[in-house]
């Protein structure tokens, strides 16, 4: 084996592996966006339900669903901070994302 392949086969070693911390750390901030959103989404809920713009059936839907989002979220995070791999990671977080977005969604309530 040549000393060029030696070099090129390392560069690419040392290029792969580059591209997996970039994915982990591209779903550690996908983790932290996410946070933001469910924390910014149930202030939302607790807003809309204590002014009267949603019904009690409606903040209780919310309700019943946080304690599984919460759940799912902190599996991933520990999923995540375990090194497992970051594709099947971010996969479920986005199958989360949309669960928030849904309840979000939700909210919009017609203008009186």
């Amino acid at each position: 084996m040549t000393a060029r392949r030696v070099a090129v086969g390392l560069l690419l070693l040392v290029c792969a592996g580059c591209a997996s911390v970039n994915l982990q750390t591209y779903v550690g901030q996908g983790l932290e966006e996410f946070a933001q959103q469910f924390l910014d989404t149930a202030m939302l809920y607790d807003t809309a339900y204590r002014e009267g713009a949603i019904t009690a059936k409606q903040y209780q839907a919310w309700a019943d669903a946080v304690p599984t989002i919460q759940a799912t979220y902190d599996r991933l995070y520990q999923l995540w901070a375990s090194g497992s791999d970051p594709v099947s990671v971010r996969t479920e977080l986005r199958t989360l994302r949309t669960t928030v977005a849904v309840y979000l969604l939700k909210l919009q309530v017609p203008v009186r």
